[in-house]
This record gives C-alpha cells, structure tokens and sequence, in this order.
C-alpha cells in the first residue's frame, strides 16, 4: 500500500485546521496597549467555515444563507480562511439592490497574517480576498496606451513675441499590436481643456525606443500657431519608460527627461452596491443592528458602509431633502431605510432615530474602492438638469469607510492608492465663478467635458458626521447634535490615500485618534497619478472647480483631518 506523502498530510492537516475563535481584536492589541472591551461579546466562538459550505450555488448566496443561520442564533463569525472569494455575481445594481449585508452580531473574519503587520507601514498583505464586480463605461483614450512626461518641453502660448514658458508636457499615445499609432495627443499638465494633436514615428530596437514627434502649438489669441519637434530617446524596462529629450520649439532648443509607462486603461466603476453593509430586520432599523464588522480581509472594489439613522421618508422623491430632487430614474421610488450612502441626502428627514452599538473594521485592505453615483445628477435648484440622466461621478460624501454609532472601532487598515483603474469620459459640466460677493457664484452655460473618474477622490474613513449634515433639533431640543456625540470612538493605525478629499472626517464622544496616516497627492486639473492628462477637475462630476470665491466654487473638501465632537 502506497503511504500518503508529507505534503499531502500536511495540507490535509490544513484543511482540517479548526478555525480560529480567538477576538482577533484583542490578540493583536495585547497589553499593555489595551483594546475595547466591547469587542469581547461579540460571539467568536461560534463559526461558520465558508470554504465547507455549500448552502448557495454562488459565494453570494452561501454568505446570506449563512449570515441568517448565525443571526437565528444570535450571532457569530463568517470565517474565509485565505483564498479569493469572488463575488460578482450578485444582485449589486439598482434601487433594489444590495450587497453583503450584516445583522446583528454577525462579523465577517478572513484569516488572520502571520505577526502582527501594521497598516502605517504602507503595507498589509492579507490572505483573504473578497473582489466584486465592475460595470463597463463609455471611456475616453481607453485602452493599451503609452503615456509619456516630457520635463521643459512645454511651449505655453506667448505672452510678447519670442517669449514663451517651459513646463512638462504630457504626450499620450495608443498602442495596437505592439505598436504605438502615429497621432499622439498632448497635455499641459494643468491645462486640462488644452490638447493637442501631432504625429509620432517610432523605430524600436530591443528594449530602446527611438521616437520623433511633432506638434502644432496654438498662438495666443490672434497669433499663428507654431511647430515644435522633439527627439526622444528611451529605454524600457518592462511597462515603465526612462529616457531623455531635445526638441526644437519657434526655432529655439530645449532639452530634458522623459519619463512613462506602458498601461491598459479599461473604463469602468464599482457597482451601485458593491459593499459591506447592514441588513435590519423586517421591523427594526439601521441603528438597531448591532455589534457587526469585518477583520482580516483584503476588498477589491468595494466599500464598508455602516450608516446612520434617520426618520426615513416613503420614497427619495417624497422626502423633500437636500437631493430628492435630482434622484435619477428608479432610484426616484426607492424606499429609505439608512442601507444606501444617498439615503442621508436624499431620503431622510431633519431626525435622527437612534444610535447604533458595536461597529468594527480591523485589520482590511480597501483596494480601488469607491461609491459610484448613479443615482443622484447632482443638480441644483437653479440647474436641475445637473450632469444628465446618463451621467455618473464619484459620490463626493459617500466614504470608502462608514462607521456610525457608539463603540466604534477602526483600526489597522489600509486604503491604498487605485492605480490603473482611472479613466476619461465624456459628461455635462457648467463652469463656474466669482459673483455677488461673498460665497456667491455664477455658472455658464452647459457644454461637455472630458471629466476624469477617480477612484482616490473620496473621502477614506468618516466616523459619526458628514451624512448627519441636515439633522436639526426637534421641539424638545433632542434628535439634532445626539448622534455627532456617540460614545467610544477609536480610530488607530490606519493608512489611507486621498487625492484632494479628507483622509478622516470623524466626531464623537471621548474619542481616540491615533497614529494614523494621510497620504495624499496634489488634487491639479488635468493632472493624475496615472498621467492621462487632459480633463476637467470638477467638484461632483458636474460643477466645475474654479478659482477664486468660497463655498462649492473651490471646496473639494481637500483636507487631511476633520474633526467634531467632545474630549477628541
């Protein structure tokens, strides 16, 4: 008889391992740094192992079935030992949507990596993977491209005769085959209506690059534009490109560096509910599933919404707040219930209706996360059409995560740059300015845009605050301030990249923030960690960013910190 082999006993040992029952909470932060003790009643002791069970044809439907088993019995642990879990299939588009909902006391538990990593490191490699699906978009430039930064090569349009400026200047090329096309687009960086168009010829040998480009520079209002040529020599090493330039711009010489990178730019954003979320029962509220989160999981394309709660109306288009009236399509009848980011803005009232207890996201990554808005056009009063039926933007109050409540725990976790996920579209924005004094604005008239879908342009972790924003008190003096001083409140150890938008918007009672990090890039229009030049900045897909006045005119809400509350 053939003897089972070493490797074969060991992995059946691993497969056969008990899952862990340990509050993961607790095991990381051991003394003498301490960790909330209300984290110990969650039942970590009572696990589901979901890589045995087979109640679901999709992974989807096992973490439903699976989630209301632990509910009937009060709780416990959905555990993914390390493996990705693909979960794209599943009802995460439209008003009637939803994600992976939680009830109360159930968390879901990735396996836990080895040591005891910390997410400021910049760094946190997980076993556990959960990836959610994408919707296809209409893009712009899309595609294999070759994307190039050519340093003192820009020729500005004159400001006197003979006179011109020097700064970077973006050339943008596509790829087919192998082969880079000869029309090559061009950016100012910072200049994102200005683009231009020339021609390239590219002679490749090995891995060094020989490119000749020529450009046509637009005059200064009545003057003639005007050629300029550069030679680029480069060299490539895998996707990333270095090399060096000269050119020839109104009969002068200049020279400088090169930089790039080969990349494949696809158009498409998260779902409408690609998200951790809070499931209540039939009769109960948002703010009475208690004692839920998530640990130890790496989320590509999906956020943690654990919202707030507030005397919900009928629908979004009988609420009368701040954005019922610019709901688009279905999401005209959906029904608020707090599960939705919009459903603060668009579908609550002026109440608040209670407090949730007991909320957790320890130890996750949040790769390319991002609350699409499909369902709000952005309008105002004055503008209702905003940017259209088919428009859509990132939603400029809806966090990467959300955690509302008292005993709120948010910790060690990690939301890094999205990198080759950003791209151009075309969609209807009005430009504003400066007028009446004040925070007063005008707008024009609308015109298409190519606006830029950014992932990194949200805010990364809000804790009890900007979705309470049109709360008020009531007659007996309660219902207003209550929930932006719920008690217990941390927020540790945490790294987040934000590009021109709040890294931490938190508010509390007794609350500790600590050794957490803001990474973040200088929010330019035109500009992007991706290098794809050429697009508007725009406040909320919409509304586009000017200079000058205050209020939505400039406020992109590029800060590092926000914070409210008591004993902070």
């Amino acid at each position: 008889m053939k003897l089972p082999s070493l490797l074969t006993l060991l992995a059946a040992s691993t497969a056969l391992a008990a899952p862990p029952t340990d509050n993961p909470v607790a095991t990381f932060y051991d003394a003498p740094r301490g960790y909330p003790a209300w984290t110990d009643g969650i039942h970590w002791e009572r696990v589901i192992d979901m890589s045995a069970y087979e109640k679901g044809a999709t992974n989807f439907e096992k973490f439903e079935s699976a989630r209301d088993e632990l509910a009937a019995q009060g709780g416990g642990v959905l555990y993914y030992p390390g493996g990705t879990y693909d979960f794209s299939e599943g009802p995460f588009d439209g008003p009637q949507g939803r994600g992976l909902m939680l009830k109360s006391g159930v968390v879901i538990r990735g396996e836990a990596p080895s040591g005891q990593p910390l997410a400021t490191s910049g760094q946190l490699e997980l076993k556990t993977k959960f990836v959610f699906g994408f919707e296809p978009r209409a893009g712009v430039d899309t595609g294999d491209r070759l994307t190039l930064v050519l340093t003192d090569a820009d020729a500005r349009p004159q400001k006197k005769p003979g006179e011109f400026d020097l700064a970077p200047l973006i050339l943008s090329f596509a790829v087919q085959e192998g082969k880079v096309q000869p029309t090559v687009k061009a950016f100012r960086r910072g200049y994102g209506r200005d683009e231009w168009t020339g021609t390239a010829k590219i002679e490749s040998t090995g891995d060094t690059l020989t490119i000749a480009v020529d450009l046509t520079i637009p005059g200064k209002k009545e003057a003639e534009p005007e050629p300029a040529h550069y030679d680029l020599k480069l060299a490539r090493t895998g996707d990333t490109i270095v090399g060096t330039q000269t050119g020839t711009i109104r009969g002068q010489e200049v020279k400088g560096a090169v930089t790039g990178h080969f990349f494949k730019i696809t158009a498409e954003t998260p779902r409408d509910w690609n998200m951790i979320g809070l499931a209540p029962a039939s009769d109960k509220r948002v703010s009475d599933v208690d004692d839920v989160g998530i640990a130890w999981v790496h989320l590509v394309g999906a956020i943690v919404f654990f919202g707030p709660d507030v005397k919900w109306a009928d629908t979004w288009a009988t609420a009368g707040s701040w954005k019922s009236p610019f709901a688009m399509g279905g999401w005209k009848e959906r029904k608020p219930d707090g599960t939705h980011p919009w459903d603060a803005f668009a579908g609550g009232g002026t109440q608040s209706a209670g407090l949730a207890d007991g909320r957790l996201i320890f130890g996750c990554v949040l790769e390319c996360a991002a609350s699409t808005n499909d369902s709000i056009n952005m309008g105002r009063p004055d503008h209702p059409d905003g940017f259209g039926p088919e428009g859509y933007s990132t939603n400029k109050f809806a966090p990467r995560i959300a955690a509302y409540g008292n005993r709120v725990l948010v910790a060690n976790n990690l939301l890094p740059r999205c990198e080759g996920r950003n791209f151009k579209y075309k969609q209807t924005t009005r430009r504003t300015y400066p007028a009446g004094g004040g925070a007063g604005m005008g707008f024009d008239l609308p015109r298409e845009s190519t606006v830029l879908f950014d992932f990194n342009k949200s805010v990364a972790i809000e804790v009890n605050k900007s979705l309470l924003g049109l709360l008020k008190d009531d007659a007996t003096g309660q219902g207003g301030a209550e929930p932006f001083f719920a008690e217990g409140v941390v927020v540790a150890d945490n790294w987040a990249f934000n590009n021109g938008h709040k890294g931490y918007d938190i508010s509390g009672s007794w609350v500790t923030i600590a050794r957490n990090h803001n990474e973040r890039t200088l929010l330019k229009e035109g500009w992007d960690p991706e290098r794809i030049g050429g697009w508007e900045l725009t406040l909320d897909g919409h509304l586009e960013t000017g200079d000058g006045g205050n209020g939505a005119i400039s406020d992109n809400l590029s800060r590092a910190f926000d914070l409210a509350g008591r004993n902070v």
